[in-house]
């Protein structure tokens, strides 16, 4: 497993180190990634030293904010997907897919950054309201590998754009259930593995992923399996070797009152109108617009060197975090 480092002198000058179990302590990061993929911060640009990396939005928005907030509640390595996973290599990332449940699962905290969600413009409205906005939630409720990172790890905090902490996810339980389906109990911390496997996949609808085959494998770990990743293969095919690993593993017993077939018959079905809404949608004029066209919720990509304005630092809601992640005063540390 690889960590960034985020405790030298300067936080733009992040180190990769690699780490056998066990790992130290550390902050995983649950994002969306940009409509441009070019624009994520990646793990050659970090371990390779190329410092075009501080031009990208990612790095921006997204990764020196959180690498910031973790250094001010006193921790020293984070992971983030983009930056510690090689992509470059088949085997590394079906490696980390098969692990990724228990990475989240194992960090001391999650935090998720919302980047269409904006504090200081009403954003917690969207919390507030969620039966108003249960059509059009924040994108991050709608991927599908935000499952898992949603209900995985043992603590959770939501962040906006600016990383202004919003919640965390106990806080937040019934407007994260009204988004997801997902039962309070899971959110407040129940092992999601309690429930039944037809149970647990149906949670998954209503989600979309970039590769088809992701449709499957976002589930591996919410399911307790292990199985080889074969993409280039339709969505469907890639459901049906999961089905498969999923029987090999469990006896009839665990599947649940419901069918395990028909679930994914469910889901298939679902994969279908999700296309063929998009495609109407582009027929008609309107396309698949990302969140970065939304100037409404954007961030302005200039106002991403203000420390002052960016991140969250006041006392209070510094020391809220601090007591919650159970650690001592890191401004007393340093």
């Amino acid at each position: 497993m690889r960590l960034l480092n985020v405790d030298g002198v300067h936080l733009d000058i992040v180190k990769v180190e690699s780490f056998r179990p066990p790992y130290p302590p550390y902050l995983i990061l649950s994002h969306t990634w940009s409509q441009d993929p070019d624009e994520e911060v990646s793990f050659h640009d970090v371990h390779d030293g190329e410092l075009h990396y501080f031009e990208k939005k990612a790095w921006r928005k997204k990764v020196r904010g959180f690498c910031k907030v973790a250094k001010n509640v006193g921790y020293s390595y984070v992971w983030i997907d983009t930056c510690c996973i090689d992509e470059a290599s088949s085997a590394e990332v079906g490696e980390a897919i098969n692990l990724m449940y228990a990475w989240y699962q194992s960090a001391v905290a999650c935090f998720v950054h919302l980047e269409d969600i904006s504090r200081d413009r009403g954003g917690m409205v969207v919390f507030e309201n969620s039966e108003r906005f249960k059509s059009k939630p924040p994108r991050w409720f709608t991927r599908g590998w935000t499952l898992q990172e949603l209900v995985a790890p043992k603590k959770l905090y939501f962040f906006d754009q600016h990383w202004h902490r919003l919640g965390s996810r106990s806080q937040l339980a019934g407007a994260v259930r009204t988004f997801t389906g997902i039962p309070l109990d899971v959110l407040h911390g129940k092992d999601p593995h309690e429930y039944p496997l037809d149970v647990r996949w149906s949670w998954s609808r209503g989600r979309e992923t970039t590769k088809p085959e992701d449709q499957a494998y976002s589930l591996i770990g919410l399911l307790g399996i292990n199985m080889s990743l074969v993409y280039g293969i339709p969505a469907k095919g890639a459901l049906e070797l999961l089905e498969n690993a999923v029987r090999e593993r469990y006896s009839r017993d665990s599947f649940g009152s419901g069918s395990l077939h028909s679930t994914m018959a469910d889901r298939l079905r679902q994969i279908d109108s999700q296309r063929l809404a998009k495609s109407q949608a582009k027929h008609i004029g309107y396309g698949d617009r990302g969140d970065d066209d939304d100037e409404e919720n954007d961030v302005d990509d200039d106002d991403d060197d203000g420390d002052e304005n960016d991140y969250d630092d006041d006392d209070e809601g510094l020391s809220i975090l601090v007591s919650v992640l159970g650690i001592g005063d890191p401004r007393r540390r340093r």
